[in-house]
């Protein structure tokens, strides 16, 4: 393995576990009761657009803090996720 694939799969394991350490504390928080894992219309009922089959069916909030949007079609070269008005940051900047 080269340099490059080091540093990239340092990068990517880091990530996962801040995410694990960040799903235990909301699991926790939550005394193991209750979902933590939503559809974004919890979190933003005002946001009429957060209603839509397509935000709905394919994005979800992890807590109060984390959006998630996975790519779920196959060969699809563009995806442009709903960002509902918040402060975003971007997960691997943080800006």
């Amino acid at each position: 393995m080269g340099e490059r694939v080091k540093k990239t799969a340092y990068r990517n394991l880091k990530l996962r576990y801040s995410l694990l350490k960040f799903f235990y504390s909301i699991f926790v928080k939550n005394n193991g009761a209750g979902v933590f894992w939503k559809p974004l219309f919890f979190n933003f009922p005002d946001d009429e657009n957060c209603y839509d089959d397509k935000v709905m069916n394919e994005q979800f909030m992890i807590g109060d803090y984390l959006l998630a949007a996975p790519g779920l079609y196959e060969n699809a070269n563009i995806y442009e996720p709903y960002f509902p008005s918040a402060g975003w940051n971007d997960l691997l900047t943080g800006f």
